[in-house]
C-alpha cells in the first residue's frame, strides 16, 4: 500500500495543539473526535526554556554581576528571545528590513499521513497512531544535542483534513562566548546535525516517517503539484532541482544583504561629510566675519598710529625711538597679512590664534620698549635734578606721566 506523506513548517500555537476547549470552536474540528487526539508530550514553552538554558542564564547572570553590570542580567530568557523576534516580526510586516540575526523562539513542523479524500479507507487509526509515534522517536533520537522537542501532539479530529502530528522544537547550540553559552540557535543546531538548510531538516525528519510507515507495509506515494503520481528517480530529481534553486535563491539573498549594509555605510560616509563640511563652512563664515571686523579695526587705528609717528619724528632726531613708533605702527600691518595666509593654510580654525599671537606680540613688543624708553627718561632726568642740585639749583624733579618722560628725555 502506498499514501502520500508530508512533513511542512507551521506557526507554533500550543492553544491549538493541546487546549480541547480551544479546538472545540474551530470549525474544521469535531470536538465528538477530540478524544482521539493523542500527546506524546506537552512542557510549556517557558518551562522548556528554564529546562534548556537555566543553568547557561545562571551563569550568565553571575558573571554580570561579578562584573559589576548588574543591569546586563537576563530575567527571563524566553520573555528576551521572544520580545526580539516579536519586534522583528513587526519591522518585516511593515517592509521595514528585519530579520537581522535575531533568533526564533521555536519552530513547529507538521508531520501528515494519507490524502484527505482517501486516507481513512487506506490506513485505520491504531496503526496510524503507531508509525506517528515511531517516526517523532526516530525525529528526537535524530535530532538529540541539537533541537528539543517540548510539545509532539496528534490530531484526529479534523474530519475534513487527514491525520497529522505537530511536533514543536526550541533549537539550541552550545559553546557560545558571547552572551549565554548555550543559546537559542537554529544555525548552531543545523550545524551540530552536518545539515545545511532547513528543507534539509525537513528531508530527515520526512526519512523517518517514511522509515517508520516501511515498518508498517506502507510505501511513500509521490505526487507532484497535478496529484499525478511521480516514481521515485523523478521525484529525487525534482527535489535536486528545488535544492540547488533554494542554494541559489539564499546565494542571491546574502549578496542582497551584503550590498544593503555597504549601501548603509557609504550613506553613513556620506552624512558624516555632509556634517563635517557644513561645520568648517560655518566656522569660516564665521572667520570671515571676524576678519571683516579686524580690518575695520585696523583701518581705525592706522591713522592714529601714523600721526603719532609723524609727530615723534618731528619732535625727535634719535632714530631710535622713531623706530619704535614705526614698528608699532607696522605690526598691525604685519599681522593682518598673517591673518590672510594663515586662513589661506588652513581655513577650518587657525587663522584666529595665528592673528591673536601675531597682534599680541606686537603690542607686547611696543609696550616693552616705550616702558624701556620711559625708564630710560626718567634716569635721565634723574641726574639733571642731581646736577641742579649740586649747582645749588632748587630741586624741580617731578613724577611725570610715560608720555612726557618720553618728550622730556629728548627736550632736555
Amino acid at each position: 500500500m502506498a499514501l502520500s506523506m508530508s512533513v511542512s513548517a507551521g506557526k507554533h500555537n500550543a492553544r491549538h495543539n493541546t487546549d480541547l476547549a480551544y479546538r472545540a470552536k474551530l470549525p474544521n474540528v469535531d470536538p465528538k473526535l477530540s478524544s482521539l487526539n493523542f500527546t506524546i508530550r506537552d512542557e510549556p514553552i517557558g518551562k522548556a526554556y528554564d529546562r534548556i538554558f537555566g543553568k547557561s542564564l545562571s551563569d550568565y547572570n553571575a558573571k554580570q554581576r561579578a562584573k559589576g553590570h548588574s543591569e546586563r542580567c537576563i530575567a527571563d530568557y524566553h520573555a528576551k528571545v521572544e520580545g526580539a523576534w516579536s519586534a522583528d516580526s513587526a519591522k518585516v510586516d511593515s517592509h521595514k528590513k528585519g530579520r537581522s540575526n535575531v533568533p526564533k523562539p521555536c519552530y513547529e513542523y507538521v508531520l501528515q499521513l494519507g490524502d484527505r479524500d482517501t486516507f481513512r479507507k487506506e490506513l485505520d487509526y491504531e496503526t496510524a497512531k503507531e508509525i506517528f509515534e515511531e517516526a517523532v522517536s526516530g525525529i528526537e533520537e535524530k535530532t538529540d544535542g541539537a533541537i528539543d522537542w517540548f510539545q509532539v501532539v496528534l490530531h484526529f479530529d479534523e474530519p475534513n483534513g487527514t491525520w497529522h502530528g505537530h511536533m514543536a522544537g526550541i533549537p539550541y547550540g552550545d559553546g557560545n562566548t558571547r552572551g549565554l553559552e548555550k543559546q537559542v540557535s537554529m544555525t548552531q543546531a543545523l550545524k551540530t546535525l552536518n545539515l545545511k538548510r532547513l528543507p534539509d531538516l525537513q528531508n530527515l525528519m520526512m526519512g523517518e516517517l517514511e522509515k517508520a510507515a516501511a515498518a508498517h507495509g506502507i510505501e511513500r506515494r509521490l505526487m507532484d503539484c497535478d496529484r499525478k503520481h511521480l516514481d521515485v528517480p523523478k521525484y529525487q530529481q525534482a527535489m535536486r532541482n528545488y535544492n540547488d534553486l533554494t542554494d541559489k535563491i539564499e546565494q542571491k539573498r546574502s549578496r542582497v544583504a551584503e550590498l544593503d549594509r555597504d549601501i548603509k555605510g557609504k550613506e553613513r560616509t556620506v552624512a558624516r561629510l555632509d556634517r563635517s563640511i557644513e561645520t568648517k563652512t560655518k566656522r569660516l563664515n564665521s572667520l570671515t566675519e571676524w576678519l571683516q571686523e579686524a580690518e575695520k579695526r585696523l583701518d581705525e587705528i592706522l591713522p592714529n598710529l601714523a600721526e603719532i609717528a609723524g609727530k615723534f619724528k618731528n619732535w625727535l632726531p634719535l632714530e631710535k625711538p622713531i623706530d619704535i613708533l614705526r614698528r608699532l605702527a607696522d605690526n598691525p600691518l604685519i599681522a593682518r597679512r598673517e591673518v590672510l595666509a594663515a586662513i589661506e593654510r588652513d581655513k577650518a580654525g587657525k587663522a584666529v590664534r595665528a592673528a591673536n599671537k601675531s597682534v599680541g606680540d606686537a603690542m607686547k613688543s611696543a609696550s616693552s620698549e616705550i616702558d624701556a624708553l620711559a625708564n630710560e627718561a626718567q634716569a635721565m632726568m634723574d641726574a639733571r635734578s642731581e646736577l641742579e642740585d649740586k649747582a645749588g639749583e632748587p630741586d624741580r624733579r617731578q613724577k611725570l606721566p610715560r608720555e612726557r618722560l618720553i618728550l622730556a628725555r629728548f627736550s632736555s
